[in-house]
């Protein structure tokens, strides 16, 4: 049985460092009381700060009423919806892996210049993404994984039993040793909608507004955590 959903998006790659030596993944924004970071190689989670570079094997939880907004290269914009669990897995043959082991992402993606490939993992179903703005939803072990498409792009959900297209404003859910089920209007994914709209315009305001942390506060923070963690 395939335990992940993988979302393989189409999309620019843009440049990983920007002009201020910005790192590939970026926190860029968070709000509500209950948002950490486990950084690769520890195991303390201590309250995330915007403006941290992410990088492979990080960890971003939040809480009720909590989120947060993830820049990725120059391409996309991720936002993690309140008890989510999102951790950046490393890139592989031109892949950007990301895993959300619980809770929802909404991604928008700004296709420019040199395709590339993004995945993303949940608990049980794979889904190829072809530049989209899409949600993923699951409450994480044997739960069923919710995918919709809003108002462009086309994303193939599948697993081992089976695999279905969707289109514009569409959905579908993949549940533990059943094929995805047909594609349907969103109903599911449609509390998310106003949401995706309002990050239509996000991506290029948070590229403009992004204030990066020091290079040596960074460094220390990651130090500390990881020391922290042994």
């Amino acid at each position: 049985m395939l335990t992940a959903l993988l979302l393989g998006a189409l999309t620019a790659a843009g440049s990983p460092a920007g002009a201020q030596g910005a790192s590939f993944a970026r926190l860029a924004k968070v709000w509500g009381n209950e948002v950490t970071l486990t950084v690769r190689g520890s195991t303390v989670a201590q309250d995330a700060e915007a403006g941290t570079d992410l990088e492979p094997g990080d960890e971003v939880r939040t809480g009720e009423s909590s989120g947060a907004e993830v820049l990725i290269s120059s391409t996309g914009i991720v936002s993690v919806r309140e008890n989510s669990v999102f951790r950046l897995e490393a890139p592989s043959a031109g892949a950007t892996e990301l895993r959300m082991d619980r809770g929802a992402l909404l991604l928008r993606w700004r296709p420019s210049g040199q395709s590339s490939s993004l995945q993303v993992r949940t608990p049980n179903a794979v889904a190829a993404v072809r530049g989209t703005e899409f949600a993923v939803e699951s409450e994480g072990g044997d739960a069923p994984t919710t995918v919709g498409v809003f108002e462009e792009g086309r994303v193939a959900a599948s697993n081992d039993a089976g695999e279905v297209e969707l289109g514009p404003g569409t959905e579908t859910t993949c549940a533990a040793g059943a094929a995805p089920e047909a594609p349907r209007p969103l109903r599911v994914m449609l509390k998310y909608r106003a949401t995706m709209r309002a990050l239509r315009g996000r991506l290029a305001a948070l590229q403009r507004e992004y204030r990066r942390l020091p290079a040596e506060k960074q460094r220390e923070l990651r130090r500390g955590r990881r020391e922290q963690g042994r």
